[in-house]
């Protein structure tokens, strides 16, 4: 697939359809009418286990994979390479293997009937207890696309999209019981070689970006994004119900939450705030 014009110009390029005309806030994600696919990172014991059972049965009876520690599952896979640094940038032994769940859509949309949002008064307000008690907790952060840049120290070849947003889901409690039900969780795959070979394309092309074109670029950004989509995947928009769409406050960009574009920025607290806050539970982000 050519990159766009946009995406020539602007160095990004993902499978996801956010965009300039994107809602602020939607689910993009690999999905069909009975399955969704959300990743999570983990350190090789957990995956191994996982893989081989097809469920985290086998981690959790070996004692390295915890049913009561909070984990935070996503279904944008640039935004799993931001958290884990592409598992291998960042030196985190718990971040070094993405599986990707492939979970019952109409489950997951049970779940999701469950969620809170965190808001910006997350540590003292009412919202914030519901937050601390609730098994699924939602939180909206800025969307990443990938780049040929590493954007600093800490955004690992991808950049945020400030006025598109990208679900993050916090399961505790029963809601990680889910992730026990093997009819929530179908199948479990091990990608993470999607995102190894995707980032040594991107170090490659760093180390030229010296002669570097546009065009040189917007190639390496397209051989990129073929190596995290090996098959050709796409993230697109999934459709909820008016019940859903409201629990979540799915809305269309900008105008929607009191009065426009300056309100929104105040939705979410940051991590380290949703760290600080839930460090009594052991919360892993």
């Amino acid at each position: 697939m050519a990159p766009t014009k946009d995406e020539q110009q602007t160095g990004e390029h993902a499978a996801t359809t956010a965009d300039k005309g994107t809602a602020y806030r939607e689910i993009r994600a690999i999905h069909d009418k009975d399955t969704i696919r959300v990743y999570q990172a983990y350190n090789e014991n957990i995956a191994n286990l996982a893989i081989e059972a097809n469920s985290f049965e086998a981690p959790l009876k070996a004692g390295v994979w915890s049913s009561r520690r909070m984990t935070w599952i996503k279904p944008s896979k640039v935004w799993m390479a931001y958290r884990c640094g592409w598992t291998i940038l960042k030196n985190d032994p718990n971040q070094t293997r993405v599986l990707a769940l492939d979970v019952s859509r109409s489950r997951f949309e049970e779940l999701m009937m469950q969620a809170i949002l965190t808001s910006h008064d997350f540590k003292n307000s009412k919202r914030g207890r519901k937050c601390r008690n609730s098994n699924v907790v939602v939180q909206w952060d800025p969307e990443r696309v990938i780049t040929t840049r590493r954007e600093g120290k800490t955004s690992v070849f991808t950049k945020a999209l400030p006025d598109v947003r990208s679900i993050q889901i916090g399961l505790r409690g029963d809601g990680i019981q889910a992730l026990l039900d093997p009819t929530f969780v179908l199948k479990i795959s091990d990608v993470t070689e999607d995102f190894r070979n995707a980032v040594s394309i991107l170090q490659a092309g760093e180390c030229d970006a010296s002669s570097e074109t546009g065009d040189q670029e917007s190639h390496l950004l397209v051989a990129a994004r073929n190596a995290l989509w090996p098959k050709g995947e796409c993230e697109n928009v999934m459709k909820c119900s008016g019940e859903l769409s409201e629990i979540l406050k799915i809305n269309l960009r900008n105008q929607t939450e009191n009065g426009g574009k300056a309100a929104l920025s105040k939705v979410a607290p940051s991590q380290r705030q949703m760290q600080q806050t839930m460090a009594k539970n052991d919360v892993k982000l």
